[in-house]
């Protein structure tokens, strides 16, 4: 889909959630939108690997300076699609395909988040620990499903764990419950410094 097409149905989502979008532009921000109190600025990337760190950095001062969230939106990378219900993240700043940014506006977070090529879920230690005790099974008995350590299985159970997506499926399989934790992609800028020249001022009626 080429950049123009992603852009329109980008508003289109937007629109049909509800959202009142503002302006879009040519710079580092291709869309500043709001709903109630959620601001969101997005560029719009067909492989958001172009996305380069001054231009990054420039979004996420402009989020700071309104209050809102930096979003990348696109495609690919250079290397492969952008799966459906994962975030990837580049220079600070989650990267959604247009599927995954559609069902987070409805809140239905996604799963997975993409870490060195590898997709990573975090899982709820207390769900798993119960979900375990329910099916009647030690952390060794579970461990030996899994093929791994009790000492691994004894890390899973420790508050908030990351652990690859494959193996969190194999243990809601065996378990026969959903343990992986859902998460918001609308994370605030990492930033400090103030944004410069007439974008910002323009920004401003977002609140």
């Amino acid at each position: 889909m080429r950049h123009h097409e992603l852009v329109q149905n980008t508003l289109r989502v937007l629109e049909e959630q509800g959202f009142d979008i503002f302006a879009y532009f040519s710079s580092c921000v291709d869309i500043a939108a709001q709903k109630r109190r959620l601001k969101l600025l997005i560029k719009i990337l067909e492989n958001v690997d172009s996305m380069k760190r001054e231009h990054a950095d420039d979004l996420k001062r402009l989020a700071k300076f309104v209050g809102g969230y930096p979003i990348i939106l696109g495609e690919h990378t250079k290397a492969e699609a952008l799966m459906d219900d994962a975030v990837y993240e580049r220079h600070g700043i989650s990267c959604l395909n247009a599927n995954t940014l559609e069902s987070s506006l409805r809140g239905e977070y996604p799963q997975k988040a993409c870490s060195q090529g590898r997709m990573i879920v975090e899982v709820d230690a207390r769900m798993l620990t119960k979900a375990r005790t329910d099916a009647g099974m030690s952390m060794e008995q579970l461990a030996n499903e899994l093929a791994v350590s009790k000492e691994s299985v004894y890390n899973y159970e420790k508050e908030y764990t990351r652990m690859r997506f494959e193996v969190a499926q194999r243990i809601e399989k065996i378990l026969d419950r959903d343990i992986i934790a859902r998460k918001k992609p609308f994370i605030s800028p990492d930033i400090d410094s103030r944004p410069e020249g007439p974008l910002a001022n323009r920004l401003l009626f977002l609140d």
